[in-house]
C-alpha cells in the first residue's frame, strides 16, 4: 500500500519513479493479481502475469515462485523450486511449500528416495499430518518400510480422514513385511467411514488377507461380505488370491491385470482431446470410446468402470470444465474397461504439472499413467 501510494505522490508531483523501485511497485502490483486469480481458480489467465511478474524481476522471491508454481513446464518449474529451497532467506512458509512440490515432483519420477528427503524437509517446517503421509509413502515406495513405520506410528489413532489414510499406509507397509497381525488393526481403522476414499478397496482387501492370514475368520467373513456387495470383480473367480498387497488407488482393474510396477503418482487422470465427431457424439448421448492408445505418451485418469453408464456420468460431469476429457475402452482378461481420462502428455511430470494447476481446488482423484 505504501508502494501505491508513493507511486500515486510522484506522478502528482510530476516526478519519474527510480527504475528499481517502479520495477518493485510493478511486481508487488502483478503478484496481488495473481493471488486474486489463482484464488478464483482462474489459472490460464493468472500464467501470463507470473511469467511477466518473473522476466521483469528474477530477483523478487515471490515473482519466482508464482512462476513457477504455475509453468506447466515441470522441469523448468523444477529448476525454480530448486533456487528457492536453497535460499536460506526465504521465508519457511515459501521454503515448505517448495520442498513439498519437489517432493510431489520426485515421486512422480520414480525417486521415490530424493521426493522422501524433501517431503522431511517440508514437514520440518510445516509439521502438518499431510505432509508427514507423503513422506511415509515415498519412503513406502522407496522400500524404506521400517523407516515408514517409524514415522506413522501414533500418528493414525485419530478420526480424521487424514488419520485414517495414515492407518491405511501404515497397514500397507506392515502387510508388506509380513507383520499382518499388526496390519490387521491399521486396515480396519482406515475402512471406518472411507468408502468415498481412493484408498478404501485396497484397505478392504488388505484388512480381508491379513484376516484369512491371522484367522481372524468373524473379521475376514465381514470385510468380505463388503467386498462382495461393493467389488464383486474382487471376489469373482477367486482374484483375491491373486492380488498383490494393499496400494492407495486400488480397484478391479489392478487386480484384474495385477500390475508388475508401483503407480508412478497418487492423483486424478485426463484423458486426450476429444475431436469434433466425438463431442457432437457426447452431447447427443452416445458415449465417445477410443481404443488406440499411444505408448509413448502420458494421461491423467480420472476413472475406470466396467459400466459404460458410470463412465458416461463422469465424463459429463467433467466436459464441461475439462474439454480434453474422454472415454478409452479397453479389454483386460476378457474384461471390458471404460476409462475417463483428460490430456495427452509427453512425460509424468507434463500431466503432474497440468494437474497441479488445472486440479487446484477441485475434488478430483486421479493418477498419471502410459497411454
Amino acid at each position: 500500500m505504501k508502494a501505491y501510494l508513493m507511486t500515486g505522490l510522484m506522478v502528482l508531483l510530476g516526478l519519474s519513479l527510480p527504475a528499481g523501485a517502479a520495477k518493485s511497485t510493478s511486481t508487488a502490483a502483478d503478484i496481488a493479481n495473481i493471488r486474486v486469480l489463482v484464488g478464483k481458480g482462474r489459472f490460464e489467465q493468472a500464467r501470463p502475469i507470473a511469467e511477466k511478474a518473473y522476466r521483469n524481476n528474477p530477483a523478487d522471491r515471490q515473482a519466482r515462485f508464482y512462476y513457477a508454481t504455475l509453468l506447466t513446464n515441470a522441469a523448468a518449474a523444477e529448476s525454480l523450486y530448486l533456487q528457492i529451497a536453497a535460499d536460506t532467506a526465504a521465508p519457511d512458509t515459501m521454503r515448505a511449500a517448495v520442498d513439498n512440490r519437489l517432493g510431489q515432483y520426485y515421486f512422480v519420477k520414480s525417486d521415490f528416495k530424493r521426493s522422501a528427503r524433501y517431503y522431511e524437509k517440508a514437514y520440518g517446517m510445516r509439521n502438518d499430518i499431510e505432509t508427514r503421509i507423503a513422506w511415509a509413502q515415498s519412503l513406502s515406495y522407496a522400500d524404506m518400510d521400517d523407516a515408514a513405520i517409524d514415522l506413522l506410528e501414533g500418528s493414525t489413532s485419530g478420526t480424521t480422514i487424514a488419520d485414517k489414510k495414515a492407518a491405511f499406509l501404515l497397514g500397507s507397509s506392515y502387510q508388506k513385511k509380513k507383520k499382518c497381525e499388526k496390519a490387521l488393526p491399521c486396515f480396519k481403522r482406515s475402512i471406518d467411514g472411507t468408502d468415498t476414499c481412493s484408498w478404501y478397496a485396497a484397505a478392504l482387501v488388505g484388512a480381508y488377507k491379513c484376516a484369512s492370514a491371522v484367522n481372524s475368520i468373524l473379521v475376514a467373513q465381514d470385510v468380505k461380505a463388503i467386498l462382495e456387495k461393493k467389488y464383486p470383480r474382487l471376489i469373482e473367480g477367486d482374484l483375491l488370491a491373486a492380488a498383490p498387497p494393499a496400494k492407495e488407488n486400488f480397484t478391479e482393474e489392478d487386480v484384474v491385470s495385477q500390475p508388475k510396477e508401483k503407480p508412478a503418482v497418487d492423483s486424478i487422470q485426463k484423458a486426450p482431446a476429444v475431436t469434433d465427431t466425438q463431442a457432437k457424439q457426447a452431447d447427443a448421448g452416445a458415449p465417445s470410446f477410443e481404443q488406440v492408445e499411444d505408448p509413448n505418451t502420458y494421461t491423467l485418469q480420472v476413472g475406470s468402470f466396467t459400466n459404460a453408464l458410470n463412465a458416461k456420468t463422469l465424463f459429463n460431469k467433467l466436459k464441461p470444465d475439462l474439454p480434453y476429457t474422454k472415454i478409452i475402452e479397453s479389454v483386460v482378461k476378457g474384461v471390458k474397461y471404460y476409462r475417463v481420462r483428460i490430456g495427452t502428455f509427453g512425460s509424468p511430470q507434463e500431466a503432474q504439472a497440468y494437474a497441479d494447476g488445472e486440479f487446484r481446488g477441485r475434488s478430483i482423484s486421479y493418477k498419471v499413467v502410459k497411454e
